[in-house]
């Protein structure tokens, strides 16, 4: 898929990912020369404490302990 790409766009994903760089990496190969990646995320804080008045935000942070941070540790992942 070496240059294959305009446009590549990855929503709410890469942070889940077990190697994201590996994955950034692929999509820079991936988009032809003067292509463009779009890295959409919910907009969120680290820190939990900034997300009390989230009104997502003990959906987020139960779905980010339970199966984001899992799923990103998996076979050494960063977990992000």
């Amino acid at each position: 898929f070496a240059e294959s790409f305009d446009y590549v766009v990855a929503f709410d994903a890469i942070h889940d990912l077990c190697h994201p760089e590996e994955v950034l990496k692929g999509i820079r190969d991936a988009l032809k020369p003067g292509g463009i990646f779009s890295m959409i995320d919910i907009k969120a804080d680290s820190h939990i404490i900034q997300n009390k008045d989230h009104p997502m935000g003990p959906m987020l942070y139960t779905v980010s302990l339970m199966h984001c941070m899992q799923v990103a540790m998996v076979d050494g992942g960063p977990g992000l």
